[in-house]
């Protein structure tokens, strides 16, 4: 009876060890109604967010200028910094990538993947994948190349070093399906 509950134990410590190895990239499905025709494909002097609902929220949206928006460090609201990246037409769709940076006590970096799709007349968020970039210093850039269709992100895994220095990150790569994104592999790399 001893030698089930042991390899159960086993299996457990090594499943909880695996999903410690694993970034938090975040995938969903906001639904979000952009206040943006579906006319408008340049997106440098939009507002852009971070989605969790299908109206934005107050202050989930900021305003770009020639792509980039700075909230200088206050000591009210800290810092807040976003940059578009990337910008594609993918037959009727756009996929949008966006960099975050949030400082305060600690800082924060979060790359955000979103597709477009045209519904009523608007722009609507129907996938945003969320990446954590925090401390990510030998990872390529996050990229996607329209003729391959694929999209590759890095992500911050933190294994057990603390929030300043994590130990690895993970490459993904996704594939484009011709309606969304769909993740094909994952490889871990040592943050060095």
């Amino acid at each position: 009876m001893k030698l089930p509950v042991l390899l159960l134990a086993i299996a457990l410590t090594s499943s909880a060890q695996a999903q410690r190895w694993h970034s938090e990239v975040e995938e969903t499905a906001p639904g979000t109604i952009l206040p943006y025709s579906c006319e408008v494909k340049d997106f440098r002097n939009a507002k852009v967010g971070i989605f969790t609902s299908r109206t934005p929220l107050k202050g989930e949206m900021v305003q770009l200028r020639r792509g980039s928006y700075e909230h200088k460090w206050t000591e009210e609201n800290g810092y807040e910094a976003a940059d578009l990246t990337g910008n594609y037409e993918v037959g009727s769709r756009r996929v949008l990538i966006v960099s975050w940076e949030w400082a305060y006590g600690s800082s924060s970096q979060e790359d955000v993947v979103q597709v477009l799709e045209c519904h009523d007349g608007h722009w609507t968020v129907t996938q945003q994948i969320e990446a954590d970039q925090h401390a990510i210093a030998a990872a390529a850039p996050n990229s996607f190349n329209p003729r391959s269709r694929t999209l590759l992100l890095s992500s911050t895994v933190y294994g057990q070093g603390a929030h300043c220095c994590p130990e690895f990150y993970e490459r993904l790569q996704y594939h484009w399906n011709g309606e969304r994104f769909l993740e094909k592999s994952r490889k871990l790399f040592n943050n060095k």
